[in-house]
């Protein structure tokens, strides 16, 4: 079925859940759309413990921002070498 006039077919294909008659399906729908547009609300995290939450991470950057971050590295450990 085409989209309606006016409407892209990426928003037609949402258009089915946000005007779903399952009001379970079109609340998560419209929440999730919500939280891309507008960035997702802050969670805050209850600890009980006297312990402090130790957070792990692992983040890869691509090549192009691996090399800047590689010269912008020498040009700090070697100031004074104007590159």
């Amino acid at each position: 079925m085409p989209p309606p006039e006016g409407d892209s077919i990426e928003v037609a294909g949402w258009r089915r859940f946000w005007d779903s008659m399952d009001q379970r399906v079109a609340l998560e729908c419209r929440r999730w759309l919500y939280d891309k547009a507008d960035g997702k609300a802050v969670q805050t995290v209850n600890h009980l413990h006297d312990k402090p939450i130790d957070v792990n991470m692992k983040l890869s950057l691509g090549e192009g921002m691996r090399i800047a971050m590689e010269k912008a590295e020498q040009r700090v450990l070697s100031p004074g070498r104007g590159n």
